[in-house]
């Protein structure tokens, strides 16, 4: 089974990744770690060194993919990578997607920022497994 982890460096997203790791360790799972910006920053790279230790650290010989330059610096940017994602698992050999979700809320948020978790639960083509924070 092959696995699809977005991460954001956020604790909700490191709980998902701890979730697949944990489902690598039952067997017969392969993952794909990937992280969505719009440029390569001094954050960003730490976010990926961070869950490249993670999976070092269980033995899991695979690198963390940053994926740039989405347009994202405008509203609704976080439904714009939903997109992306689920645009990953059409055109992927994936057979789940395990996501973290920020918190509780309000509407106005909602509104002007939308929801990654959201637009892959919506849309995705495969199972979803949500990580509450």
């Amino acid at each position: 089974m092959r696995v699809l982890v977005p991460i954001d460096g956020s604790d909700c997203s490191f709980a998902a990744l701890d979730y697949a790791i944990d489902l690598y360790n039952m067997g017969g799972v392969s993952l794909h770690v990937v992280h969505i910006t719009d440029y390569e920053t001094d954050a960003s790279e730490a976010l990926l060194e961070k869950a490249t230790e993670k999976l070092d650290a269980v033995g899991i010989d695979t690198e963390p993919e940053l994926i740039t330059s989405l347009g994202l610096d405008s509203p609704k940017a976080s439904v714009k990578i939903g997109e992306h994602i689920v645009s990953l698992l059409e055109d992927g050999d994936y057979d789940q997607v395990i996501i973290g979700r920020h918190g509780e809320r309000g509407r106005l948020e909602d509104f002007l920022l939308g929801s990654t978790s959201e637009t892959i639960v919506q849309h995705a083509p495969i199972p979803v497994t949500v990580i509450p924070a």
